[in-house]
């Protein structure tokens, strides 16, 4: 069994992000997605509240395990952090048990039936995972994981890398048929930054051409919905996204 996993705040879940399940599916059997449900404001014009977060989630969860569960995707919370969750899970397949946060079980993983687990990051977050190899912390982290070529680490895209580009692109072509490559491209590079400047900017179309595509119509409204609550200040409470999402449900 191959095992991809992908961690993320999410902050939303964009095409750029897609592009990284889209890889990971094309070369594992099974891939963990750990989700992230944080704040983010960081000193600029648009608020990401946990309220806005949690919302987005309720949304994206469902749709991802419809869409993409019989493909072998697994949506988890990624709390305290999606980084945390990936450190519990590479512990627990290299211990072969379950732990305090873990059951492999409720993952459909037989740890003795691993071949590799490969961990898909951006390079800012691959660092947290490659500041033990070589160091006294690699044992108690990874075991003889890595060292036996069980555990990999694919930071996606840098630069004008084509060949990584490539595998990308062919990776999505899956879920976007009618696009061209250079479309393609354009849907794996976007950052959340940018949807997050396309939000202020009430630039609700494309908005929605960079979230995901595994998203109906209705869902991808409710989205939008409580992506361009944001750019108001004050901050709107958890009830009102609660509310926001019922009326969502009943319309």
């Amino acid at each position: 069994m191959k095992i991809g996993v992908f961690g993320g705040g999410f902050k939303p879940l964009t095409s750029g992000h897609f592009s990284k399940v889209a890889l990971a599916l094309s070369e594992n059997d099974i891939v963990i997605l750990y989700y992230g449900i944080a704040s983010r404001k960081k000193g600029s014009g648009y608020e990401y509240t946990r309220g806005m977060a949690r919302m987005i989630y309720d949304i994206m969860a469902p749709a991802i395990q419809r869409e993409l569960g019989p493909m072998g995707v697994e949506v988890r919370e990624g709390v305290p952090t999606p980084i945390a969750k990936i450190f519990k899970l590479i512990e627990a397949i290299k211990d072969k048990r379950d732990n305090d946060s873990i059951s492999l079980q409720g993952l459909g993983i037989d740890p003795n039936n691993v071949e590799s687990i490969t961990v898909y990051s951006d390079p800012k977050d691959l660092r947290s995972f490659l500041r033990h190899m070589g160091g006294p912390h690699e044992q108690k982290y990874y075991g003889d994981l890595y060292r036996k070529g069980m555990l990999r680490f694919d930071s996606g895209l840098s630069g004008d890398d084509l060949e990584n580009m490539s595998r990308i692109t062919c990776a999505m072509e899956r879920f976007y048929s009618n696009l061209s490559n250079e479309e393609l491209e354009r849907l794996a590079r976007i950052r959340g930054s940018e949807v997050r400047q396309y939000i202020l900017d009430a630039q609700t179309e494309a908005v929605k051409q960079y979230l995901p595509p595994f998203l109906n119509a209705e869902e991808l409204n409710g989205v939008i919905d409580i992506l361009m609550s944001g750019c108001s200040l004050p901050v709107q409470s958890e009830t009102y996204f609660r509310d926001l999402l019922r009326g969502m449900r009943r319309g």
